[in-house]
């Protein structure tokens, strides 16, 4: 397995654990999701912006007000390294309040991880759902009740973690009978009740189309003591046919295999998730451009084949400077109407000759194979002129402000790995000019 499917591999697991991942990165003073959207920001175009101005907004918006100096605090990046090493975990935890689309606040567990090899620079943010212990039936199994302080915690702990992960988990005895299910299992088979599944086995549920299969693999496990991957099964779910992989470990005690652990995952939910994921990690939310991370990607293939080929490429950056103004004259929505608008009109220009990105806020990106800077020079005023040529956007007026910049691979000391950013600080120079 390379390293990028091991990665993708983690990411995915990442995906079933929580319900919202970000990637926080300090240095950039940044943040941006790793896995899905963030249905907590209200505008997308934040995501990718200044990090601590968003923690401030949410601190705002949705963290219940009691907790915002303690979400703050938990929230401060420049603390954030030192307070994972002293945890000794290589996390950080704690649960807030945060508010609801309905404006009700539920309990979230945020956990935030750095992330090796990084010199503490970055860090996953990860939400999931919370239960508070000893409250809900589900956290305290009165089979327990009668154990020492740390068994009972122990036990609490475990069953707030199955209950609420997306994993579709289950556990059994060397009989094959179930003793535990997470909330996701039920859910996907339509249980209310665990009761209508724990102390029964796989046969008295009569959901599988072919039993014999799957019970041959599961006393192979109980037997040999082999887990098992990846075994793929037909069920019934919901008076429906789907398809399942399963995987399975042994349980022992004291030597002696007392039972099976194991979950599994719907193929066509697994599909549609990488899909989203695929197309989530490529796009920008806003415009429906190339984001900057896939924009990355081909300024490495371009970079080959300059060092391959001697093949030269040139970089554009365009930004609206009276993006602030837009959204100050109407608000938010529009000003990303007007992103998008923007994006549309560099990509009728751009056809097929270059790649377009927008990288955040109201800047663009234009990458493209050219043999001289008169010829790139050239194409940047077009697009600045054809941008600053908008004059409405859904009947209202709107006065767009553009600069650029733009450099080619093969001027003198210039290289694939500085290209951009020298081209982004030239092009904040000319902002103020």
């Amino acid at each position: 397995m390379s390293e990028l499917e091991a990665l993708d591999s983690k990411l995915r697991e990442i995906n079933l654990l929580f319900e919202d991942v970000l990637l926080l990165n300090h240095r950039d003073n940044s943040l941006a999701p790793l896995l899905g959207g963030f249905r907590y920001v209200d505008n997308p175009d934040y995501l990718y912006s200044n990090y601590k101005h968003n923690v401030e907004r949410a601190s705002e918006n949705i963290i219940y007000p009691t907790e915002k100096k303690r979400y703050l605090e938990f929230m401060d990046l420049d603390t954030m390294k030192s307070r994972i090493d002293k945890s000794g975990k290589g996390y950080v935890e704690s649960v807030f309040r945060v508010k609801q689309e309905d404006g009700s606040f539920k309990h979230k567990d945020l956990i935030i991880m750095q992330i090796p090899a990084t010199n503490g620079n970055e860090f996953l943010f990860c939400m999931r759902p919370y239960m508070m212990i000893g409250i809900d039936d589900y956290m305290f199994d009165n089979r327990v009740g009668n154990a020492d302080e740390s068994v009972i915690e122990f036990a609490n702990l475990w069953r707030n973690a199955i209950w609420n992960t997306r994993i579709k988990v289950f556990w059994k005895d060397k009989n094959r009978v179930f003793r535990g299910v997470s909330r996701s299992f039920m859910d996907y088979f339509g249980i209310d009740n665990e009761n209508d599944i724990i102390g029964k086995t796989d046969d008295e549920r009569q959901w599988f189309l072919d039993e014999n299969m799957f019970k041959k693999d599961e006393l192979g496990v109980l037997n040999t003591g082999k887990p098992v991957s990846n075994i793929t099964i037909r069920v019934i779910a919901k008076g429906s046919a789907k398809v399942i992989v399963i995987s399975m470990i042994p349980v022992y005690k004291n030597d002696e295999i007392i039972g099976t652990m194991g979950y599994f995952v719907d193929v066509e939910e697994d599909r549609k998730k990488q899909e989203q994921m695929d197309i989530l990690k490529m796009t920008d939310p806003v415009t429906g451009l190339i984001n900057i991370h896939t924009f990355m990607e081909s300024m490495i293939d371009l970079a080959l084949q300059y060092e391959e080929k001697k093949k030269d490429y040139g970089l554009i950056l365009l930004k609206n400077t009276r993006h602030d103004r837009i959204v100050e004259s109407y608000d938010e929505e529009f000003a990303n109407k007007v992103l998008r608008k923007m994006g549309q009109v560099i990509l009728d220009i751009a056809g097929d000759k270059a790649v377009v990105a927008r990288t955040r806020e109201s800047i663009f990106a234009v990458l493209m194979p050219v043999s001289n800077y008169d010829d790139l020079r050239a194409y940047q005023d077009k697009l600045k002129n054809s941008l600053n040529a908008i004059t409405e956007v859904e009947g209202l007026s709107i006065t767009p402000r553009v600069k650029g910049a733009c450099h080619m691979r093969s001027e003198q000391g210039m290289s694939d790995a500085g290209i951009f950013d020298i081209t982004r600080r030239e092009l904040a120079d000319t902002e103020n000019s």
